[in-house]
């Protein structure tokens, strides 16, 4: 199932249109990718048929992966990135609470005094109960971010979701939004986005779709020629070409086509700044329990403390 809609962003002389398409699921957006190769040319058939390490896995591989999950050996070393950000974050499941009970350490006086059994005051444990939390995943990335940058922020991004996911219902999406800039016609900005699995977390597509440059490059760059009618030689810039507010920008539309409210974006990675956070592992490692620690958890290193 997928949703197509024309959206006007912002307001005045500074508005400007967006074609958005937002799909629930990943079989939705396989069947529209499916058709780009029998296109007779455009700017979809080229994108998706390129050929190089900026595009990533191949057509096929990418289709392969998109279907039936990552490749073992892509999904054993993402595994073992997984173990070693999940050795050190320990995320709190469970909270104290002062609650009525038969036996404790404190006495309520006024229901002792009003003859209720439950006349003493006890401290336990009990489950978290945290709402649903919408996850944006912006995958678009400026051109200079290296496919080392690009599988591991995406295994940062895949630690964050499972241990969000331990405490709270979580609904991810992917985010592409992009702009084509060519002087023919008019410049084309577009949204889509796309609905992965998460209960349970689909480990294996979710780990080719996050840590794979094809999602963004291959997948991402021909959508946006089949929704904007980019041409093959076009050149792909931020949304709206603004480059200091396309974050905003794209989260704002996300929502909007998702529906999602109040979400959890992860913004995209720039070649000047996005990418520092993921620079090494042990930056990805601290990006992921800053993350928990701002959405109300605990690491092993807090807790300790």
């Amino acid at each position: 199932m997928q949703i197509n809609r024309a959206l006007t962003y912002g307001k005045g002389k500074k508005a400007f249109s967006v074609q958005t398409t937002a799909f629930f699921d990943l079989p939705a957006l396989l069947s529209t990718v499916a058709l780009f190769d029998s296109h007779d040319s455009g700017g979809a058939k080229s994108y998706f048929n390129r050929t190089s390490n900026f595009t990533g896995a191949s057509k096929v591989a990418t289709i392969e992966a998109l279907t039936n999950g990552a490749p073992a050996a892509a999904v054993a070393k993402s595994d073992k990135m997984l173990a070693d950000f999940e050795q050190v974050i320990r995320v709190e499941t469970s909270r104290f609470e002062t609650v009525n009970a038969v036996a404790g350490g404190v006495a309520n006086v006024p229901a002792f005094l009003a003859g209720h059994p439950m006349a003493m005051r006890q401290r336990r444990r009990v489950d978290s109960a945290l709402g649903p939390l919408t996850v944006l995943v912006d995958v678009t990335t400026s051109a200079h971010i290296s496919e080392e940058t690009i599988e591991r922020r995406g295994i940062a991004v895949l630690a964050l979701i499972r241990a969000l996911a331990a405490v709270r219902p979580i609904d991810l999406h992917l985010v592409f939004a992009a702009r084509a800039n060519n002087a023919e016609y008019e410049p084309r900005n577009v949204c889509f986005t796309v609905k992965l699995d998460s209960a349970p977390l689909d480990l294996g597509r979710a780990c080719f779709a996050l840590t794979d440059p094809a999602m963004q490059r291959r997948i991402g760059f021909a959508m946006g020629a089949d929704m904007g009618a980019w041409a093959e030689n076009d050149m792909i810039r931020w949304i709206n070409d603004d480059f200091a507010n396309a974050p905003k920008v794209s989260a704002d539309i996300a929502a909007e086509i998702t529906g999602a409210i109040n979400p959890l974006y992860l913004a995209p990675m720039y070649s000047e700044r996005g990418d520092q956070p993921f620079a090494t592992q042990e930056r990805a490692l601290a990006w992921v329990k800053d993350m928990i620690a701002q959405h109300g958890f605990a690491d092993a290193d807090s807790a300790a403390a």
